[in-house]
């Protein structure tokens, strides 16, 4: 059963605000993933997707800076998570998180998140583009500038984790992504 639209915004910003602070994109990093925060997440997308126009924008509503964060910030977690464990319906939600908030998340953040979706999104086999194209139809205008002309149309060298100051390591179960430092 689909989630009505206000319900989903209001769970989901309770859930956000829920969010643990100190969480880094890294699966690594001792962090359990998924935390109890983000399993009920993952549940409540899944019950709701695919997502309107109109609960999008009532989630956009009600998210505060710190929640925008959040959210794509959990949407790189559960793309890595999906990659790791084969999962292209944790993907579609990723991206779905991704194009949610209304522009409050710093571009350079945006295009890092962004490049370390697209090689999970290569790792489960799924279309990185054809999502993105798909999912920014829903996004502010600025995201989907942002998205199309600020990233799609680099060279995949120039979309690259390394560019982005991240590097990847290990493979398959154990993906991950650290800062380069």
């Amino acid at each position: 059963m689909k989630l009505p639209g206000e319900r989903f915004s209001d769970l989901l910003i309770d859930l956000l605000e829920e969010y643990p602070r100190s969480l880094c994109y890294s699966l690594d990093e001792g962090l359990e993933f998924p935390t109890e925060t983000e399993r009920v997440m993952i549940s409540t997308f899944g019950e709701a997707m695919p997502l309107s126009q109109e609960t999008i924008d009532m989630v956009r509503e009600g998210l505060s800076f710190r929640n925008a964060y959040n959210l794509v910030m959990f949407a790189v977690r559960t793309a890595i998570y999906a990659a790791r464990n084969q999962a292209p319906e944790l993907l579609s939600i990723s991206i779905s998180c991704f194009i949610i908030d209304d522009g409050l998340v710093d571009w350079r953040d945006i295009l890092v998140a962004l490049s370390i979706i697209e090689v999970c999104a290569n790792e489960v086999g799924m279309n990185f583009k054809d999502l993105m194209l798909t999912a920014v139809k829903f996004a502010v205008l600025d995201r989907r500038e942002l998205v199309v002309e600020g990233y799609l149309a680099r060279t995949p060298e120039m979309r690259g984790v390394d560019v982005m100051g991240y590097k990847i390591r290990g493979a398959g179960e154990t993906l991950d992504f650290v800062e380069n430092k």
